[in-house]
């Protein structure tokens, strides 16, 4: 009984390494298309509308809901800069770089 119960505890502790060795597959579902919409807008605090009461929002990056929007002062105290153009530019490569350089 001892003998089968070392056995035992013997394969237990092999198979994790059994498992390690074995071929693995990886797979990934690939997107037919690679769109991604941005939406900016730029808004601005005009001198005349500007106090010191005024409460900056930490951008988080989802839509203001309406409740929020009634009371934010970056709704209410802001006005938008119609014509703004923006520069969008694919930094991807740059961040890996940089990213693999510090590890």
């Amino acid at each position: 009984m001892k003998k089968l119960l070392c056995l035992m505890l013997q394969l237990l502790v092999l198979l994790p390494l059994a498992a390690v060795l074995l071929p693995q597959a990886m797979s990934a579902e690939e997107s037919g298309e690679d769109v991604v919409e941005f939406v900016l807008h730029k808004r601005m605090i005009r001198d005349i509308d500007y106090n010191d009461q005024f409460e900056y929002h930490e951008n988080d990056g989802l839509a203001i809901s309406e409740e929020a929007g009634e009371t934010a002062d970056i709704i209410s105290q802001t006005v938008p800069l119609n014509g703004a153009t923006f520069a969008i530019y694919d930094m991807t490569d740059y961040y890996h770089e940089k990213k693999l350089l510090k590890t």
